[in-house]
């Protein structure tokens, strides 16, 4: 990866990103969000969760050029960063993408996400 990568781990998962570490707390959150929303999910539908044996890599490029080589290097994926910003490596179990910079849209999201939740009803649990 590129030299400047700072690394940065948390229970289930490691973040390398040459990103500013505002992008990188932002996507940290992201990435725990991400995880009570899906254990919530398993929750409904009454399935255990399993524990990866490796924490889950997300690599964070700051810069597009850095992004699209990556992706070409290390998964033959040639993208085009405005059109594919991010995907999941089946092949290497990583996730890889490029740092938004401004995180608004993502923040307007999870807003949507917690407003929404409290008008649905559960699976299974409809009357």
């Amino acid at each position: 990866l590129l030299p400047e990568m700072r690394t940065w781990q948390q229970p289930g998962w490691v973040v390398l990103s040459d990103a500013p570490r505002s992008s990188v707390q932002q996507i940290q959150r992201t990435l725990e969000r991400t995880r009570q929303e899906w254990d919530r999910f398993l929750r409904l539908m009454d399935r255990p969760r399993e524990q990866p044996a490796e924490p889950l890599t997300c690599i964070v490029f700051g810069e597009t050029a850095d992004f699209e080589a990556f992706a070409l290097k290390h998964d033959t994926l040639q993208l085009s960063a405005d059109k594919v910003p991010g995907y999941f490596s089946t092949g290497n179990g990583w996730i890889v993408f490029l740092d938004p910079g401004d995180h608004a849209d993502l923040d307007l999201a999870w807003a949507d996400l917690d407003a929404a939740q409290g008008r649905v009803d559960p699976i299974g649990h409809a009357d």
